[in-house]
């Protein structure tokens, strides 16, 4: 037993040794990590679930959901859950819970599930922004600052108000695609710009991928996703046939729902040109105008379901949901506010400063393309391009169901 102590020491030792190295070497992303550890630790709430209209709690009958999945089969099992076709996209997250089960409480597992989200989808953008500033300054003076700007993109990745609300409310689609979107932007950017990709890596490309197909089982995601693919893809063209490989890889490793999709489509196309009144009652419901639509609002990614209200039961009194939204919309200016649009402020500056970028390489123009296109969907026709919005959907009908 006394022999054994110098080594252990010695372990200890070197992993400490070790550990404090790799800080000193990543200061940034130490600290990324360190805030993420303090959100996750916090969150945990043993004894709780997560458990909502639109969250699709597979966890209260793994066994059974987990085959349903497998077999696109959940249609004919609606207890839980939106209204979807593309069900079988969710097979990955009901075998993290199938595998799971055995060893953490199922309750638990879905918190667990959230908090994975959470941190793949801040790191990832961390990986991404730090690949994107070492390629924009080959400069060796400036990309020794890639950690800083990969560090700032993963911080207001994570503190906005559309975050916050994400997993405030947590809709499954939303949650997956919180990481689905940094992580499919990051695989197809390193497949285009790697000549050559190690197997290994391809594998883990590969997985990413599919994991992040889980944001699909509401297939109009798909369709904004693959917008935000294709603007990747043309400004990158000079590589075309590198981008053309990241296309086909992207597209073939979700044919395993798109197929079904498309065929179940088929089948209830005589049905989909009354799906606009599902969309049309939720307006009702929701009591959508005009206000809801403006420029303020999707500039700072205040998204649907942040300002909604509830009564509460024993004074009838109404509050909004979240006490931030409440400071938000009741003062005319403090810290939050400053604070919210200073994320706004940096990304339009930097659009601008891209789009300077862009006379010289097209490479960097998806990122404001991309910032563009959002801020237009979401202002539907009430913004100042809405005439453009209102032409588009009488010339394409089912343009107005989707966006």
């Amino acid at each position: 037993m006394s022999d054994a102590k110098p080594y252990i020491i010695k372990l200890y030792s070197k992993i400490i040794s070790k550990t404090a190295s790799w800080i000193l070497e990543n200061p940034y992303l130490s600290i990324l990590i360190g805030i993420l550890a303090i959100i996750s630790c916090v969150n945990i709430k043993f004894g709780y679930s997560i458990l909502g209209i639109d969250n699709y709690s597979a966890f209260l009958n793994v066994n059974h959901n987990t085959l349903r999945s497998l077999l696109t089969t959940w249609r004919d099992y609606r207890g839980l859950g939106v209204v979807s076709d593309s069900e079988v996209t969710d097979i990955w997250r009901n075998l993290y819970y199938f595998f799971g089960q055995f060893v953490i409480p199922n309750n638990l597992l879905e918190q667990l599930y959230y908090l994975f989200t959470l941190n793949l989808g801040v790191l990832t953008t961390y990986k991404l922004g730090e690949h994107i500033f070492k390629r924009a300054n080959k400069d060796k003076l400036l990309s020794r600052y890639s950690g800083l700007f990969g560090f700032l993109a993963a911080f207001f990745y994570l503190f906005n108000i559309n975050t916050l609300s994400v997993f405030y409310f947590p809709m499954l689609m939303f949650v997956a695609r919180f990481y689905a979107l940094p992580v499919t932007v990051y695989v197809l950017i390193r497949i285009m710009d790697t000549p050559k990709i190690s197997t290994k890596k391809m594998i883990m490309y590969v997985a990413l991928l599919l994991i992040s197909s889980v944001t699909f089982i509401v297939p109009t995601v798909f369709i904004t996703m693959l917008m935000v693919v294709f603007m990747v893809g043309l400004s990158r063209w000079e590589h075309y046939r590198r981008v053309v490989l990241a296309l086909i890889i992207f597209i073939l490793i979700n044919f395993y729902w798109l197929l079904p999709f498309v065929n179940y489509t088929h089948q209830k196309s005589e049905d989909i040109k009354f799906a606009s009144t599902f969309i049309w009652f939720n307006e009702a419901l929701l009591n959508k105008n005009d206000s809801y639509y403006a420029p303020e609002r999707s500039i700072l990614l205040i998204p649907q379901f942040y300002d909604m209200k509830y009564v509460k039961t024993d004074t009838k009194e109404a509050f909004m949901y979240h006490p931030l939204y409440e400071r938000y919309s009741s003062t005319d200016w403090n810290i939050e506010k400053t604070f919210l649009w200073l994320f706004p402020a940096l990304y339009i500056l930097g659009g601008v400063l891209l789009l300077y970028k862009g006379i010289r390489s097209f490479e960097w123009l998806w990122i404001p393309a991309t910032t563009f296109v959002f801020v237009f969907f979401s202002m539907n026709k009430f913004g100042p391009l809405g005439f453009i919005y209102s032409f588009i959907g009488k010339v394409i009908p089912i343009f107005e169901i989707i966006f």
